[in-house]
């Protein structure tokens, strides 16, 4: 739609480019992340470990694309600093619920191993 817009020069290229970031590419990319990380951190088949971490990356996945969806949006109105706020909000939670889950699968942690 934003593309839509820019096409008809209802929207300035710039917003239109900055919000391509948060509102396609950060959402697909982490998405991906979630199913591939697990399987290059546990190789071979299925494991407990896999598994939970797997469930530990997808927790919330919708919410932090809303976020990035969000930022795209705010970007698309021409307000740069609180989308940036917004698009490292969103990944510090997907990089705090990656260190939680690479955590709990330790030795000794009483995790998934």
């Amino acid at each position: 739609l934003a593309g839509l817009l820019h096409g008809f020069q209802l929207l300035p290229p710039r917003s239109t480019i900055l919000a391509f970031g948060p509102g396609f590419l950060l959402p697909l990319v982490l998405g991906a992340l979630s199913q591939l990380l697990p399987v290059w951190r546990y190789p071979g088949q299925m494991t407990p470990a896999r598994a939970a971490l797997r469930q530990q990356l997808a927790a919330d996945g919708a919410g932090r694309t809303l976020v990035f969806l969000v930022a795209a949006f705010i970007l698309l109105l021409g307000q740069e600093l609180p989308a940036l706020i917004m698009v490292a909000l969103g990944l510090a939670h997907f990089l705090f619920a990656l260190l939680r889950g690479l955590l709990q699968s330790l030795p000794g942690s009483g995790g998934a191993r």
